[in-house]
């Protein structure tokens, strides 16, 4: 088990989300960068969804009551066991009394650490990820992690454990994500089913202009600003159900793209949705950063996948070079 010294209002137990409720409300949940949280997990032997600590904007201390490998993914932060600094996307050993310390990112937004043999808490609906909105699941019920509380952790791979403390850790190459000339994430977005009701201007402009991400944007969703998108008459629509990357345009012209803790249906129009591959650029750009949209096929959409999980298999890779190299 782990004691939690030091956590932010922020700082969660997530894993990949429950996916089968849906008709009764219930959103997915589950951690906002995804690709972080399943690369972490495949670096010290557990499944890749298996739960992990999710934190931004406040510093994480956590002190090891027993020897466990662990990993850190996702926005890049100053990380230290006890006085030495560790990078990131590293898989590393503690020892009973030693403490990791999570401070919050420079650049980015959110920050794992996974646990050799992951978080164990009783699921609820099939997932132990917290939903803050509603207040369900994790370790406390729907709520961010105390300070002074105690993480029970499941069985880990001994054999993976003694290698990685052998070698001394290993880290591997995060996923490579695409930019634009100004610096802005570049995010890939197939056209909705409105997309043709907004006027012809509008369409490019979403399309050739920078948007911001904006201050109040949270685990629901990401707010952007720029030049305001307006459907060419006022249309009435049916509550549809949405999916994380929905990008929907309410009637302000400013969009909202639907995410973790997003409700489960909406009527605005949608003018397109983010590819799941490409969400973690767009959660892992801080308030105040800016994003471009880059219209994809289906079959775009498709080779997007097939890179991510190539990437995974590369993480596999290095965890099992490390299994059966170092004894």
């Amino acid at each position: 088990m782990i004691t939690v010294l030091s956590a932010g209002p922020f700082a969660t137990v997530q894993d990949l989300g429950r996916r089968d409720y849906f008709a009764q409300g219930v959103s997915i949940s589950g951690a906002m960068d995804r690709t972080a949280l399943q690369a972490g997990n495949l670096m010290v032997g557990n499944a890749p969804g298996a739960a992990g600590i999710e934190t931004t904007g406040a510093p994480l201390r956590l002190r090891f009551e027993g020897p466990r490998a662990f990993s850190l993914t996702g926005a890049d932060a100053e990380i230290t066991l006890d006085d030495v600094t560790l990078p990131m996307w590293w898989a590393g050993h503690a020892e009973p009394g030693q403490v990791l310390s999570v401070m919050p990112s420079r650049g980015g937004m959110w920050t794992y650490v996974c646990l050799g043999g992951g978080i164990a808490c009783e699921p609820v609906m099939n997932s132990r990820s917290t939903d803050l909105k509603i207040g369900i699941g994790g370790p406390f019920s729907g709520k961010a992690i105390p300070v002074h509380s105690v993480l029970d952790l499941g069985a880990d791979d001994a054999h993976l454990a003694s290698c990685i403390l052998a070698c001394g850790g290993f880290g591997i190459a995060p996923p490579k994500r695409a930019r634009s000339t100004d610096g802005s994430a570049l995010l890939r977005v197939m056209v909705a089913r409105e997309y043709s009701y907004f006027m012809p201007e509008h369409r490019a402009a979403f399309w050739l202009e920078p948007w911001q991400v904006q201050r109040d944007s949270n685990r629901m969703g990401y707010k952007l600003a720029g030049p305001e998108l307006h459907t060419e008459a006022p249309l009435s629509l049916p509550s549809y159900p949405l999916v994380p990357g929905t990008v929907q345009v309410p009637p302000a012209g400013q969009p909202m793209v639907q995410l973790a803790e997003a409700n489960t249906c909406g009527g605005y129009p949608k003018i397109g949705v983010i590819i799941a591959p490409d969400l973690p650029a767009l959660v892992q750009t801080p308030p105040g950063g800016t994003v471009r949209m880059h219209q994809v096929s289906r079959a775009g959409a498709a080779q997007a996948r097939q890179d991510r999980n190539r990437f995974f298999d590369r993480v596999r890779a290095a965890t099992g070079f490390i299994a059966t190299v170092v004894a």
